[in-house]
């Protein structure tokens, strides 16, 4: 988004830093999509 790095729901990440393993996204924003996907806020869940 406007050249920032971004996560959708489904991509996978820790959500906490890099001492967790990386797992997919669980939940992310009702209403803003990107590239079809909703897109995942900084405090949405991680498997």
């Amino acid at each position: 988004m406007s050249g920032k790095p971004a996560a959708r729901l489904g991509d996978i990440g820790s959500g906490h830093g890099c001492h967790f393993p990386p797992t997919p996204a669980i939940a992310g924003s009702p209403n803003i999509l990107i590239n079809n996907r909703l897109a995942v806020r900084q405090g949405d869940a991680y498997v």
